[in-house]
């Protein structure tokens, strides 16, 4: 199983009218990191297809503060990361 090799927090984002990749699909892999105690975040994004043209503004907004929020609060603390320049 895939997620058993799961050792990163995961920003699981889809919509729910989603054709390509079907929400339930969403649904099983969230259970499946449930069950195995993986650390993931759910987001749902209302009446959202599979792609960013479908998005209507509460998307946008939806994403863009869950993305920046998981990034702040769920994977390590950047104020303490030193900025490295690469030569």
């Amino acid at each position: 199983k895939e997620v058993e090799k799961v050792n990163v927090p995961i920003l699981i984002l889809h919509g729910t009218v989603d054709q390509r990749t079907p929400p339930i699909n969403a649904r099983k892999y969230v259970r499946a990191l449930e069950e195995h105690g993986k650390p993931f975040r759910y987001e749902r994004l209302e009446d959202a297809d599979h792609f960013f043209s479908t998005f209507d503004y509460e998307n946008w907004v939806t994403m863009y503060g869950s993305v920046l929020d998981f990034l702040k609060n769920d994977c390590g603390n950047f104020s303490q990361l030193q900025a490295k320049t690469v030569d």
